[in-house]
Formats: C-alpha cells, structure tokens, sequence
C-alpha cells in the first residue's frame, strides 16, 4: 500500500489529484483546501477534501441543485404525470369539481334547514291536541323520520301527505 507524507506542498498536491498548482490555488480560496502552514498543506484531509467536493459537484449537476436543468426536468415529467392522473379521473368519472361538490352540498344543507324549520309550525296544532307526553313523543318522532326520509330520497321540503291530513 502506499503511504501518503502527512504534509505536502501545492505542487505535490497538485501532483496527487492530477490538478495544476493554480486550481490548487482556486480550490484552496474556496475553502475546500486548508493550508497547514505557509506553502504547506495536510496531503491526507486534502485528498478527502477534494474527493467529497467533486461528489458534490456531481450531485448538483445530477439534480441535487435547486434551480437545476435536471431539477426542472424531474418537476415538469411529475407535473406531467400528475395533470395526466388527473385528466384520467375525469375521463372515468371519479373527478368531482370543487364547486359542483359545494353546489350540491349548499343545496342539500338548504333543503334540510327548510325542512326542520318547518317542523315546528306542522307540529304545534297536532301537539297542544295530543292527550300525553308519549303522544307528543310519537308525532315529533313521525315527523322527524318523515322528514329524514324526504331528505334521503331527496325530495326536500314537500310536505307529506301525512302531515297535511293531521293538520
């Protein structure tokens, strides 16, 4: 194996990575490299220095670097991917719009609001004419699940014919 003197100077430096005394010199302002002493630097942390430096560089031209052409490249083929999905979910119906989802959600909530704020007024006759609690208890029950099953099969706020033979 062969070992490496622990101090070296630019130009054995240079000599070991293949580089000239000027990219040294360059490198050495970047701050990868660190002198030991004047004209004098540690051969070994140099080397690894260097080595973990061109890692680097690979790295971002590979994508790692943000603004990247191959950063760009990956969002615009992910973007892609995705407004095909999308385009997909539609084509086969699964794709809800937003507003047409809010449309019918108002419009449900509406008809189930006119439809409570309408028990009230349907039941106050039928309830001072009831005989006991329990009688009470029975027409609000009636009228609250004919009022769900309005609802469910999506009828509203149409009156039943049971409530208008009652009142």
């Amino acid at each position: 194996m062969m070992s490496v003197p622990k101090e070296g100077s630019p130009t054995e430096l240079a000599t070991l990575l293949g580089l000239t005394t000027q990219a040294i010199g360059k490198l050495t302002e970047k701050g990868i490299f660190r002198r030991v002493a004047r004209g004098r630097y540690d051969l070994t942390a140099s080397i690894v220095a260097y080595i973990r430096y061109r890692e680097r560089l690979a790295a971002e031209r590979a994508g790692g670097d943000e603004g990247s052409y191959a950063q760009g490249r990956t969002k615009k083929i992910w973007e892609e991917a995705r407004r095909a999905e999308h385009e997909r979910l539609v084509r086969e119906g699964l794709f809800l719009e937003r507003e047409s989802v809010d449309r019918t959600w108002k419009a449900m909530i509406a008809s189930a609001r006119s439809v409570l704020l309408a028990m009230p007024s349907r039941l106050a006759l039928q309830l001072a004419r009831a005989s006991s609690p329990q009688a009470c208890e029975a027409l609000v029950r009636k009228s609250v699940y004919s009022a769900l099953s309005r609802l469910a099969a999506g009828k509203g706020a149409a009156r039943d014919e049971g409530d208008d033979a009652a009142a």
